[in-house]
């Protein structure tokens, strides 16, 4: 726009003769106008205004005095102003084509909020271009497209910026500008060559890095939307926009280390920037949901404010509310996002899931019904069906959701594995084992599944590929007391008793250990209760018994370390405290 209001003086200004004395009503009428050419050249609009409307009102049917005030006004932002004294300028004198262009330029700013001024500026335009014999300026371009992107016209915004890049194929402003309309009608692919040009035209140019960032985003290419974003952000470092969707090409980018922690850190930025800004709040909202902070939800409601009517707001809203274990509230939120677009199967899944979370089992199955309907190649919605089944005791209609799942993607491991356990529990073990070697093939890392396999096993009286499995399970997961029962019952009927007695003692062990941890905790729990309510005796007694119980607790001595100390046992606490130290810390 600055490049644009400094265009309309140049044609108001500079070619604008000054008025002789048959042309003006009085000497004072001349020596205003002279002032106001002397302050446009200064830079000085506020004067300038002054001057140009002393000589306007002195000299009223003198053009050049009309248009050079109209001018001025155009400078300052101020269209609708601007515009009596253009056609007042415009009247007295039709062939000036300066006049002329200014008029449109103020009657295409006008039109970005008042419709109704688009159809005067395109007519202007039309009328400056004929007279011309020349295609438009290129801050004359960049208005009219404006005005017609803004008036939903993008095909005829496209035209009007594709005419001008013809003729100044090297402007980077018209060249962004293209690639941004492009982009805007989502024809990311179209839009990105332009965009290309406009950095290479003018490689500090922010918004065109912007747009060619966000361009990329779109197209799926994160790593490269990042460059360009940094690049841009490095230009202008307190840019909202350009933070906020530097942000999401960090949350998009797996290959960035930490990426989540730094979309977020980014994103709060352009969020205390443009703190009522939705996109910022919405885009930070998203990444904090990642993480399952609970803090994004009065950004989403934020976000929701501006945008009432968005379906994607609302389920990602319901979906924060899901997370955050307020099933009930998202409900509502659900509902009204599938008023808005009901063909959406995830959103039926989504709040399948809320359903389910309120153990509202009848709901939840009919709306992963209804999800699979809309999707039936969706193996997620197949699974969810099935747990709903499984919830509600219906094995066999469990069964039937599960198995069409794994049908419909072989690759993920839960429907294989969850086939497992239900043939398990209806005694079809070689159905169990086959389920869960398969789940086993997808994740070999799945303790959980090796375990399941070595009991399977070990109740279809297969003990030495069951001891496999459960020797799995323990290299996976060695604290588990109930992988040590169940391999030294196996070896048993291997005639491994010696193995056996080792594997019951593992167990007994691991089992008084947990015991253990279990009396600390609850001892910690009390002491800090007491200690928070000023009760330090009673709560070194608690921290001493949570000491005892788990002598291997950092947090335990370390608590007793903190009471003692302030309750004058100093000699004590400071031996707690060295103790704490040397401990691997653990509740």
């Amino acid at each position: 726009m600055l490049l644009l209001l400094a265009a309309a003086l140049a044609f108001a200004a500079p070619q604008t003769a000054s008025p002789t004395a048959s042309q003006t009503a009085s000497q004072p009428a001349d020596t205003a106008f002279r002032r106001g050419l002397a302050a446009m050249q200064a830079n000085d609009l506020a004067a300038a205004e002054r001057a140009f409307r002393e000589a306007a009102r002195l000299a009223p049917r003198i053009a050049p005095a009309q248009g050079a005030l109209g001018a001025v006004l155009l400078a300052e932002h101020r269209f609708a102003e601007a515009l009596p004294p253009l056609e007042r300028a415009h009247a007295l004198a039709p062939n000036d084509r300066n006049t002329l262009l200014n008029l449109a330029l103020a009657n295409a700013n006008l039109a970005v909020t008042q419709p109704r001024s688009l159809p005067a500026a395109e007519a202007d335009f039309k009328a400056w271009q004929t007279a011309t014999m020349q295609p438009l300026p290129p801050d004359a371009a960049l208005a009219l497209a404006t005005a017609l992107a803004r008036n939903h016209r993008p095909a005829d915004a496209q035209q009007t910026l594709e005419t001008a890049v013809a003729a100044s194929p090297q402007n980077a402003d018209l060249l962004d500008a293209l690639g941004a309309t492009l982009a805007q009608q989502n024809r990311f692919a179209e839009a990105e060559a332009p965009l290309r040009a406009a950095v290479a035209a003018n490689s500090s140019l922010g918004n065109a890095r912007l747009h060619l960032g966000a361009t990329l985003l779109a197209l799926n290419q994160p790593a490269a939307a990042r460059t360009e974003l940094t690049a841009a952000a490095a230009l202008e470092p307190n840019s909202p926009a350009i933070l906020t969707q530097l942000g999401r090409a960090q949350l998009a980018d797996a290959t960035l280390p930490n990426n989540d922690a730094l979309a977020v850190a980014t994103l709060r930025q352009a969020h205390a920037l443009a703190p009522t800004d939705p996109d910022a709040a919405y885009q930070l909202a998203l990444a904090l949901e990642d993480t399952g902070e609970i803090a994004a939800i009065p950004l989403f409601e934020q976000a929701r404010a501006a945008h009432p009517q968005d379906p994607a707001l609302l389920t990602n809203l319901g979906l924060a509310l899901v997370q955050s274990g307020r099933a009930k509230e998202a409900v509502p939120l659900y509902l009204e996002a599938r008023s808005l677009d009901p063909g959406n199967a995830v959103l039926a899944q989504d709040l399948g899931v809320a359903y389910l979370q309120q153990s509202d089992l009848d709901r939840a199955i009919t709306e992963f019904e209804r999800g699979s309907k809309l999707d039936p190649a969706s193996a997620q919605l197949a699974y969810d069906l099935g747990l709903a089944y499984k919830l509600k005791d219906n094995l066999a209609a469990a069964i039937t959701a599960f198995e069409h799942a794994r049908s419909l993607d072989p690759t993920l491991a839960d429907p294989p594995f969850t086939l497992g356990v239900l043939y398990m529990q209806q005694g079809r073990f070689e159905e169990a084992a086959t389920s869960l070697r398969a789940a086993l093939a997808l994740r070999p890392d799945n303790a959980d599944a090796w375990s399941m396999l070595g009991s399977v096993l070990k109740q279809a009286s297969q003990p030495e590929p069951a001891a496999e499995a459960l020797r799995h399970a323990i290299a996976l997961d060695p604290n588990q007391p109930g992988n040590h029962v169940n391999l030294a019952s196996v070896l048993v009927q291997l005639n491994d008793r010696p193995g056996a007695a080792e594997q019951r003692k593992i167990a007994a062990e691991l089992s008084r250990n947990a015991a253990a941890h279990q009396k600390a905790a609850f001892a910690m729990d009390s002491g800090s209760l007491l200690r928070a309510r000023g009760q330090l005796a009673e709560a070194a007694v608690q921290f001493r018994a949570a000491v005892a119980a788990d002598s291997g607790s950092a947090a335990a001595h370390a608590a007793l370390a903190d009471v003692l100390a302030r309750t004058g046992h100093t000699v004590e606490a400071a031996a707690e405290r060295t103790r704490a130290t040397t401990l691997t810390p653990h509740p």
